[in-house]
C-alpha cells in the first residue's frame, strides 16, 4: 500500500460488518481483549485515565470505554472502517455512554490536523496497520497534553512469522489488507523526540504496551523521513 488513500480503502474492505459482529460478539463474552485491558489498567495505575482521550484506530471504541470507565471525561474515537464506527456508536449507546464518546469515520493521518488536542492520546493496536508509521506517531503523539499509550506487535521471530503467515492469506484471498512490524527503537525514539518519557511497559507473547507522560522542557523535535524532510 503506498499511501494513506490505500489504507483507508483496504481497512474499510477488511474491517467489515461482519467481522465488526465477530469482535463485539467476542467483547460481550469475554469482556475487553488483552492489550486493551492491559493499556487501561496501566493507564489507571499512574493517574493518567483521566481528562479527554483521543482514541486512534478505535475499531470499536473498547479501549474509549474502558477509559472512560475508569475515570476519563470523554473521548473522541477514530476510525477508518465504516462498520466498526457504526456498531461502536450501538455498543457505546447501549452502555449509556454515547454522550460521553463521539466516533469519527476516517484515516487519522488525513484528518489529524482538523483534530483538537487530548489529555492522553491512546492506539491499541493500531500502528500495526500502518504501512508508515511515522506521520501516523507524528500527528498522534503532537496531539497529546499529558500522556500517550500505545500498543504494537513485539519484534520478535515468531511475531513476524504469523504476521507473514496472515498477509500471506490476505494476498491469496485478494484482500489488500497488511499488517506490519515496524522497528521498535525507531519508534520508541520518535515518541521520546515529542517530549515523553516511558513511564511503564508490559509484554504478552506478541504484543507490547506502552505508557508514556509528557515531560516540561523545550519544544519537542518532529521526526521525518528523509525523502519527507526534502520537501520542506
Amino acid at each position: 500500500m503506498a499511501s494513506c488513500c490505500s489504507f483507508a480503502d483496504s481497512a474499510k474492505n477488511h474491517f467489515d460488518k461482519k467481522d465488526a459482529e465477530k469482535t463485539l460478539a467476542r467483547y460481550l463474552s469475554k469482556g475487553p481483549d488483552e492489550t486493551t485491558r492491559l493499556l487501561g489498567e496501566r493507564l489507571a495505575a499512574e493517574g493518567l485515565a483521566s481528562g479527554t482521550v483521543l482514541d486512534i484506530g478505535a475499531g470499536l471504541g473498547f479501549l474509549s470505554l474502558e477509559l472512560l470507565r475508569l475515570g476519563a471525561d470523554r473521548s473522541t474515537a477514530v476510525d477508518a472502517s465504516a462498520a466498526f464506527i457504526e456498531t461502536g456508536r450501538l455498543e457505546a449507546k447501549r452502555q449509556g455512554k454515547n454522550d460521553r464518546v463521539s466516533f469519527i469515520e476516517a484515516d487519522f493521518v488525513q484528518v489529524a490536523e482538523s483534530m483538537p488536542p487530548a489529555t492522553l492520546v491512546v492506539m491499541d493496536r493500531a500502528v500495526c496497520c500502518y504501512p508508515d508509521y511515522t506521520p501516523l506517531l507524528n500527528a498522534a503523539v503532537a496531539r497529546a497534553t499529558a500522556a500517550f499509550a500505545f500498543s504494537y506487535p513485539r519484534d520478535r521471530w515468531f511475531v513476524r512469522m504469523g504476521i507473514a503467515l496472515e498477509n500471506s492469506l490476505r494476498r491469496f484471498r485478494a484482500d489488500p489488507f497488511r499488517a506490519f512490524v515496524h522497528p521498535v527503537t525507531e519508534m520508541q525514539r520518535l515518541v521520546t523526540g515529542h517530549g515523553l518519557e516511558l513511564v511503564t511497559s508490559e509484554q504478552t507473547t506478541m504484543w507490547s504496551i506502552e505508557v508514556y507522560r509528557r515531560m516540561r522542557g523545550p519544544t519537542p523535535m518532529v521526526f521525518m523521513h528523509q525523502s519527507e524532510a526534502s520537501l520542506r
